[in-house]
């Protein structure tokens, strides 16, 4: 192959002359320029007038584009108006700085009021209609949202409740609905956290609240619920007497008793038998042992040691929180460095947890158990929290075909700068722990009573069939 000699300047010009009409497109008039514009609007009567070009006297061509001008704009709509051509002193933003602009709107009261999310809401807190369920940050007037450690918590918590609905554990936005079409379910859910309470928080509490929430409320999350939690749930409270007076109680005389920051067993989130024997649960599905920052059930001196026995063989709620019998409500806090997303999603696998281990007790104390329907024995509540936002959801479970669906709806939220809505969450919390005081206890002695009778039958049993062996095979068994 030869190498093209190269070509001289002047052989290239000519080259271009004699092919120039192969390269050459139609030429488009001239812009006028910037600083004679054709048309000039007057600035008293606001009329818009053409204005003749300074060159066309002296030049034909300038004279024809003016003709040119005047004729394209008569042809124009009537209603048009023709201002002089403005150029823009910056560029757009790139695309990439576009998408880097969060989608998410500042935490205000306006803002939670604005839009409505479920009819549920609207029966229980109407001023609160329309709170978001995940906001991507809970913002505070000392820090900025955008920081690179609270982007990626929120991405790896978004990341964490996606998984998990690959295992059936799912969340509000999936569960809410899901309620919705269970009227009766619900209603007896909305019963327990609307009730009445006997007493009301005192305006000195009140006082106190607001002190010690303005101190706290851009710290850490050790010390915001260890400053806030002794004003949302008291240790005692007003219950209706039998006579005419209430009377106080201390809720630990009453059987309560809970753990601060204690794991919950290795092993307590239900986990589909397809996907059991996978090693990575929280690489693959988003699973991490729960680990609340409170835990709510009984104290176990509330039951005898037979019972306690009978509890330790066949309740796997025994150990789910060490020292904690059957736990029924759990609470998950973040800080000022936190997100609602990692509460929520830390709130599903610890309700899901509670709510497997108490259906497996439930179910084996009921022949005929219904795995379709929701149970309220088996249900259980949690409270996640933020320095700005409260949400308090429910979580039960049910079997639709052969598959296990583990849901978690949110039935109150609560602004905590507002302080009514502080005085309404101290009584929802107030009225959940009640409930499990009552309802729940009843339900695990009714489960005692089931399973006491089942041990006598096998120790009857057992007695029996020692008596009907020989008594030499005895002696040589001996």
């Amino acid at each position: 192959m030869g190498v093209t000699a190269k070509r001289s300047y002047s052989t290239y010009c000519i080259d271009i002359d004699a092919h120039g009409d192969s390269f050459r497109k139609p030429i488009s008039p001239p812009l006028e320029p910037l600083f004679n514009p054709l048309f000039v609007i007057n600035p008293i009567s606001n009329h818009t007038s053409l204005r003749p070009s300074r060159a066309s006297s002296s030049s034909p061509r300038s004279r024809d584009t003016s003709e040119i001008y005047a004729q394209n704009y008569a042809d124009e709509e009537p209603h048009r108006t023709h201002l002089p051509l403005l150029h823009r002193s910056t560029s757009l933003p790139a695309l990439s700085k576009l998408q880097s602009i969060p989608l998410v709107a500042p935490l205000t009261r306006q803002n939670l009021l604005r839009a409505d999310r479920t009819n549920t809401e609207r029966a229980m807190d109407p001023r609160l209609i329309g709170a978001p369920v995940t906001p991507q940050k809970s913002v505070s007037s000392a820090q900025g949202w955008d920081t690179p450690s609270l982007a990626s918590s929120s991405s790896s918590s978004t990341d964490a409740g996606a998984k998990l609905e690959l295992i059936n554990l799912f969340g509000p936005e999936t569960s809410e609905p899901i309620l919705q079409s269970l009227p009766d379910f619900q209603e007896h859910i909305l019963a327990i956290v609307n009730g009445g309470r006997a007493s009301a928080m005192k305006p000195e509490s009140r006082t106190k609240f607001r002190r010690d929430f303005n101190d706290v409320k851009s710290r850490n999350e050790a010390t915001l619920h260890e400053r806030i939690m002794p004003h949302l749930i008291k240790d005692g409270r007003t219950v209706f007497g039998e006579g005419a007076e209430d009377v106080y109680r201390e809720f630990r005389e009453d059987g309560l008793d809970r753990n601060v920051d204690a794991d919950f067993s290795t092993g307590s989130v239900p986990i589909p038998r397809l996907h059991a024997s996978e090693k990575n649960l929280e690489r693959m599905f988003g699973v991490k042992n729960p680990k609340p920052d409170y835990t709510f059930g009984f104290r176990p001196s509330i039951l005898t040691p037979e019972e306690q026995l009978l509890l330790r063989r066949y309740d796997t709620t025994y150990s789910l929180s060490k020292g904690v019998l059957s736990p029924f409500f759990i609470m998950e806090w973040k800080g000022v460095q936190g997100t609602m997303q990692e509460c929520s999603v830390q709130a599903r696998r610890g309700g899901a947890a509670m709510v497997n281990a108490r259906r497996q007790l439930r179910a084996s104390t009921i022949s005929d158990y219904n795995f379709c329907a929701p149970d309220l024995a088996t249900a259980a509540f949690s409270c996640a929290m933020t320095s700005d936002i409260a949400y308090v959801a429910v979580h039960w479970c049910q079997r639709v075909g052969d598959t296990d669906c583990w849901y978690m709806a949110i039935v109150r939220r609560f602004f905590v700068a507002e302080i009514e809505d502080i005085q309404k969450l101290r009584l929802t919390l107030h009225n959940i722990i009640d409930w499990g005081l009552l309802e729940r206890q009843r339900s695990v002695r009714e489960e005692l009573a089931v399973l006491n009778e089942r041990w006598k039958l096998a120790k009857a049993q057992e007695s029996e069939a020692q008596d009907e062996v020989p008594s030499s095979k005895r002696r040589r068994n001996r």
